[in-house]
């Protein structure tokens, strides 16, 4: 039996023993009638307007606070992984790679799924780049719930948004009133602080009081200490001596040994939030510096072993005002001003004197690669719904959307030791742009059975023609707590400037380039009967026009010279084109509940079964690298009543997966990784006879050791005894102890 059947047996299992387990009286069906009103999820992304999950069109997972807390979630990526359907991340040390339904491409910055904080994109224009890690910088004691929509999301939000939308809500003041400090704690790798507060209070500027929440939070990790296997890495072509690693390491060839200094974080950030009267102000600041103690391919091709100079820092901040009125008896008029600000620093080192040479000079003993970025965008948006019945059956709404974007980067390179500069600036963008973006969309809901949502948006930016995004969808409530849905939705992708722009002696400009184009279609059942819900969806989608960066042929080389495109024809010459395509397909599965009088006992499976490969002319069809094809996540929870612990397990199972560098490294053996399962243990509550005082301790185990990456200086097989790559090594265990106090007034 496949592990795709295996899972689906379980989930069809665990639906069947709890609704035959269901009692069958007539006196019990109003308290289920009742229990499936209060567990009904209230989604807001999907449509920009409130609608239960059940009828919203597209496949919603609303990961709740208490959700979070009992589970012992500690980052949006963990949310994603442990507790939602359909997606998935992996994380490479350097990024958080995300996914969905078997889609996932390594290193591109999240810039496939659309991240939002109460509605406010997170997406720059520069790599496109959201981090779902812990550079999210969202303290998650302030979070009130995260909504995971699959599926194509352009319809309303324009570009990113082809994997799906993740929005992250937070709380307001009377979730989280009083004052709050929290303190938590890894032995031996980190620790974080957060203070917070929620209060209301009276204005004279409205009749309702203000609504406030916000919160510090200093996030500070090192280490572990892992051990990288020694490999040899070869003969340095400019100086005809093995490769050197390290500022004050031997020129013996060999990378690797037991990494100290290199892998870290250092991360303050801030959120506020207030309301007053109609008027709502959110505020995010973010400073995000963090290091990997190794070389890849796709992300640091030249870096010294385990240095802590070479890092990178991603510094945000993000105002959002937003505005709603109601116009007459029918129209609501929605209006949100933002302006956002994110600067990049990266600062690579390199011992190498064939990096050196690149760098302009192979006579000094480390270069210094300094990558620095800029992204400035300030925009308005003006909604309005339009309820033609006053019933909510019949619902218009407009919006135009308009941005200003300033995008600035570059690339020095320099002498580590003296600060001299070894060549000219490299990847050099100055770029102004305007985006303008107008959606419609109509809900139709003619009976209470029946619910239509159809729409389409049309974005033009100044480097690309209009791109048009629709959607369609329809949910039917067939039977008594039965609802079969069907939609059709497309999105796309702008490249990012990093890709259009970005030039160097070893990189062409790109020419012209294409947006990308996903089309999906998917149809689900859900049934629920009380507090129980069991959703199985099937979906497919096309991709089309996917940005890579093509490394030249030799003949290509040649051509470009001839072209006046490149001085001299070298290796791993790079250009982004629009290369290949990507055809999906899958299924995926949702069963959960609660149980109890008092619903003590919590539970769920999500299952994702799915095929993606990935297609270019002249190529065979491939699986994706990185991406797994089955994964899912299973949680149970008991709320031991009075002032008793909740106990919960959660668990995240992802199958074997292509490595990164399975298609491109020429290794002989060793390009999937295997199979990763991943436990957590949560005991959480009060602290007896300490108001206020509440724990919680976690204990992780991973069963698998290493990841998909491949680490180090010996990227691809050039012969020799050593077939297989040296992978990520993972840290297996891992425990926290967390305290917090409530000051409740």
């Amino acid at each position: 039996m496949s592990t795709c059947t295996r899972l689906l047996a379980m989930l069809a299992a665990a639906a069947t023993t709890a609704l035959a387990s269901a009692p069958a009286r007539a006196d019990d069906a109003d308290t289920s009638e009742l229990e499936g009103l209060l567990n009904e999820n209230v989604v807001v992304a999907a449509s920009k307007t409130s609608e239960v999950g059940t009828t919203a069109p597209a496949t919603v997972t609303t990961v709740t606070a208490e959700d979070l807390r009992r589970y012992g979630m500690r980052t949006l990526a963990e949310a994603i992984d442990f507790l939602s359907l359909g997606a998935v991340t992996s994380d490479s040390q350097h990024v958080v790679d995300i996914g969905a339904r078997g889609v996932l491409i390594p290193n591109d910055n999240g810039d496939h799924m659309l991240l939002l904080v109460n509605g406010h994109t997170q997406n720059e224009p520069l790599f496109g780049r959201a981090s779902f890690g812990r550079g999210a910088s969202i303290p998650l004691e302030m979070v009130d719930h995260i909504e995971v929509i699959l599926g194509p999301g352009s319809v309303l939000y324009g570009s990113n948004a082809m994997l799906g939308v993740i929005n992250v809500v937070t709380k307001r003041a009377k979730d989280w009133s009083g004052v709050h400090a929290v303190g938590e704690l890894e032995p031996g790798k980190s620790w974080r602080g957060l203070v917070g507060a929620g209060v209301t209070f009276p204005t004279p500027l409205a009749d309702d009081p203000a609504d406030l929440t916000l919160g510090v939070e200093y996030y500070k990790h090192d280490g572990p200490a892992f051990f990288y296997p020694y490999r040899y890495g070869g003969i340095d072509g400019s100086t005809a001596k093995p490769y050197r690693y390290a500022r004050n390491g031997p020129e013996n060839g060999y990378w690797g040994g037991v990494a100290k200094n290199g892998y870290y974080t250092r991360l303050p950030s801030g959120f506020l939030r207030l309301g007053l009267g109609d008027f709502e102000l959110n505020v995010q600041l973010s400073s995000f510096d963090h290091s990997a103690p190794y070389r890849s391919r796709y992300t640091k091709i030249f870096q010294d072993f385990d240095d802590p100079d070479s890092h990178e820092r991603d510094r945000r901040i993000g105002i959002d005002l937003t505005h709603r009125a109601r116009l007459g008896t029918i129209a609501r008029l929605t209006s949100r001003a933002y302006a956002d600000g994110w600067d990049w620093l990266a600062d690579v080192n390199a011992s190498e004197k064939a990096a050196c040479l690149g760098a302009g000079d192979s006579s000094v003993n480390t270069c210094s690669i300094q990558g620095r970025g800029r992204s400035r965008w300030a925009g308005l948006e003006l909604r309005t719904d339009l309820d033609w019945l006053q019933t909510s059956q019949l619902v218009t709404t407009l919006g135009i959307d308009g941005r200003l974007r300033e995008i600035k980067s570059k690339v020095d390179f320099s002498d580590f030791d003296t600060g001299r500069p070894l060549q000219s600036t490299q990847g050099f963008i100055d770029r102004n742009d305007t985006l303008l973006g107008a959606y419609l969309q109509q809900t139709i809901l003619p009976t209470r059975w029946l619910s239509f949502n159809l729409g389409a948006r049309l974005d033009k930016e100044t480097r690309f023609d209009g791109v048009v995004s629709p959607r369609f969808a329809a949910a039917v409530r067939a039977w008594h707590g039965g609802t079969l849905k069907g939609s059709y939705a497309e999105a796309f992708r702008s490249p990012a400037y990093a890709e259009t722009d970005y030039t160097s002696t070893v990189q062409l400009p790109a020419g012209t380039l294409a947006p990308e184009r996903v089309r999906s279609v998917e149809v689900s059942f859900e049934q629920k009967l009380g507090a129980q819900r069991l959703l199985f969806g099937v979906f497919r989608s096309w991709w089309q026009d996917i940005v890579e960066n093509h490394i030249l042929s030799v003949p290509e080389q040649r051509e470009a010279v001839s072209r006046g495109e490149l001085g001299l024809a070298t290796f791993g010459v790079g250009q982004f084109r629009n290369v290949s395509q990507i055809d999906n397909y899958g299924l995926n599965g949702t069963f959960e509940g609660t149980a109890g009088k008092e619903q003590q006992l919590h539970y769920g499976l999500n299952a994702t079964a799915a095929i993606a490969r990935r297609d270019e002319v002249g190529a065979p069809s491939v699986p994706l690298a990185v991406a797994p094809q089955i994964f899912g996540n299973a949680r149970v929870a008991y709320d031991i009543p009075g002032d008793w612990p909740t106990v919960a397990l959660a668990t995240h199972y992802v199958g074997k997966r292509p490595i990164d560098r399975a298609y491109d490294g020429g290794w002989p053996s060793g390009t999937y990784a295997p199979a990763q399962l991943e436990t957590r243990a949560t005991v959480s509550g009060p602290l007896p006879l300490l108001r206020g005082l509440s724990y919680r301790l976690t204990a992780t185990y991973a069963l698998a050791d290493h990841g998909p990456y491949v680490v180090g200086a010996q990227q691809v097989y050039e012969g020799g005894p050593e077939p297989s790559p040296s992978l990520l090594p993972l840290d297996t265990f891992r425990t926290s102890i967390g305290l917090q106090y409530d000051f409740l007034p």
